[in-house]
């Protein structure tokens, strides 16, 4: 067996006693092994610290405080240079650890190590990797400074595929624990601003999609993600050059496409809540007239709906 990588494994847990133990098995299969596994228990009133313990691994409990103090707890008891992310409902490929851990040794200036996923649904994968993998000999990407569209557009913020030295998350202020939606992209985002990335261009994530992941809010990720734009705004020097102008184009797609798909949904009055951020943030014509749509009725908005897909189609 090879050597483990100095590398602690951080999994945040909160009533995840039907998905833990896939997950940790998957980070004791690595072919590079990691030194240390951290589960924090985040206040689980189920069997997920039972779980864990079976698992011969280190259980941390704590009251229910959310994501992101659970991930802070992990990295304040790790005693590894790197820490290594994997959500309790997410699963590491076999190769996960070395492939990373391989690209540090190139570039060991490096302060992020990210990848790509698949998205499975029911065992069943649903969305495989979008990345270009006709190239065998691109391995990774390396960004002394990360361009403004790859931020926005292509960077993969899971945590279950982000490898960062310990000494950089500390030196940034940890995840932002008043942040429940998008915590993740908003601290990594402060690495970034003085830290070197690697992207390992390979789909070494299985991000497990079911009714419980936080992202299925599509509405609060929706406002959450405005809010950490405006934040980065406020506040530039602490993010990446240029990240925040970049990332408020996307922001505004967001909360126009979530509006618009709240409204068809029915939805009126979570998508007039979105439509009414958007405008605000930049007014739109087209936008004002489908947030003028969300005070009709269901029944009329539906129709007004359908003549507008009929005209559009003729």
């Amino acid at each position: 067996m090879r050597d483990a990588a100095p590398v602690s494994a951080v999994i945040p847990a909160w009533n995840a006693e039907d998905f833990l133990a896939e997950a940790v098995q998957s980070v004791q299969s690595q072919s590079l092994p990691v030194s240390e596994i951290i589960v924090v228990d985040d206040g689980s009133d189920d069997g997920t610290a039972s779980v864990a313990g079976e698992l011969g691994v280190q259980v941390l409990r704590q009251p229910h405080r959310g994501v992101a103090a659970a991930r802070n707890t992990g990295i304040r008891a790790a005693r590894q240079d790197w820490i290594a992310f994997l959500d309790a409902d997410d699963i590491w490929e076999p190769e996960k650890i070395a492939h990373q851990w391989n690209a540090l040794q190139k570039h060991p200036s490096a302060g992020m190590v990210s990848c790509d996923l698949c998205i499975v649904e029911d065992g069943q994968v649903v969305s495989p990797s979008s990345l270009d993998q006709t190239n065998p000999d691109l391995e990774a990407l390396y960004f002394p400074q990360v361009p403004h569209d790859f931020l926005a557009c292509q960077m993969n913020y899971l945590p279950s595929g982000v490898l960062v030295r310990r000494d950089a998350i500390l030196s940034v202020g940890l995840f932002d624990e008043s942040l429940h939606y998008n915590e993740d992209f908003e601290c990594f985002l402060r690495v970034l601003a003085c830290r070197p990335l690697i992207m390992v261009m390979r789909p070494l994530v299985r991000h497990r999609r079911h009714a419980r992941n936080a992202s299925r809010n599509t509405l609060k990720m929706a406002l959450s993600y405005s809010d950490v734009v405006r934040r980065m705004r406020r506040n530039p020097e602490r993010y990446p050059p240029g990240a925040g102008r970049a990332c408020r184009r996307e922001s505004l797609e967001m909360l126009s496409c979530t509006g618009r798909a709240l409204a068809v949904q029915g939805r009126h009055r979570e998508a007039r809540q979105l439509l009414a951020r958007r405008l605000r943030e930049q007014f739109d014509f087209r936008l004002f007239v489908w947030w003028s749509f969300t005070w009709l009725s269901p029944r009329m908005l539906q129709k007004v709906i359908h003549l507008r897909c009929a005209a559009g189609a003729s």
